[in-house]
């Protein structure tokens, strides 16, 4: 059966490669309960949700952008992409079947860093469907953006570094038809988080504006799964017809 092979999600689970994301899980634990200390008055509400905002969702499309690059980029560095295209099985099967291993990895890392969150903020009422619409999307989307960049850019992680912690962060700056092309902001608008707080304090001057003004959820729905799609058939697409050596400089 060639199932297995192509899901490859022992690879993608192994432990070594998600304890650090565990480690940072915790301190998404840590942050959620000690941000009483920081900001007077927060509510249960309030410190879970600033927590999210601040740290997991910058925690998200880091782990996309480390754990996409185990997908294509670190095999050719590891001089292993020879033998991985030997295999008797259609390219573009091979690839999605290792994105989805990987992205399955990333989601549960995403809801385990929410959930120690949650229990770190005392457990808030928070509405559970937007919050894990917010971050399965999300993780779907991150990862097929960056091994769309992974496949056309050589060390392609650099890349989705900068895009994820300074064009993300740059957004709250730039013009609202501008904040549309933001993974981050589009999370934030189906988490759907109320707004609390002081409008002047470390939220809002760390991590920009939460409440970005969309037409609608379904919006930011259809746009990152739109987003999802055209970077995995592009993925497919070229990862099926180009050639892939191994680098000498790796």
């Amino acid at each position: 059966m060639m199932v297995p092979f192509v899901y490859m999600w022992k690879e993608a689970a192994k432990f070594r490669r998600i304890f650090p994301w565990l480690l940072l899980a915790l301190a998404g634990f840590a942050l959620a309960k000690a941000w009483p200390n920081f900001s007077e008055n927060a509510s249960k509400l309030e410190s879970y949700t600033t927590t999210v905002v601040l740290l997991i969702y910058r925690i998200i499309p880091l782990a996309a952008a480390i754990l996409m690059s185990m997908v294509v980029s670190q095999e050719i560095e590891r001089k292993t992409i020879v033998f991985l295209l030997t295999r008797p099985i259609h390219r573009w099967k091979l690839l999605l079947g290792r994105w989805l291993a990987v992205t399955t990895v990333l989601t549960l890392i995403g809801l385990i860093c929410i959930g120690l969150t949650w229990l770190g903020a005392g457990r808030p009422a928070v509405n559970w469907g937007n919050e894990l619409l917010a971050v399965v999307v999300g993780s779907v989307a991150y990862g097929s953006l960056f091994l769309l960049v992974t496949i056309l850019i050589n060390r392609g992680l650099l890349v989705c570094v900068l895009f994820a912690f300074g064009w993300e962060a740059s957004l709250p700056n730039l013009a609202e038809g501008m904040q549309l092309l933001s993974v981050l902001k589009h999370m934030q608008n189906l988490a759907a988080h109320p707004r609390g707080g002081n409008p002047d304090g470390i939220l809002e001057q760390i991590a920009g504006p939460i409440a970005v003004t969309f037409p609608s959820i379904s919006t930011s729905l259809i746009a990152l799964l739109g987003i999802s799609a055209f970077c995995l058939v592009v993925s497919a697409a070229v990862f099926s017809t180009r050639e892939f050596v191994p680098r000498e400089d790796a």
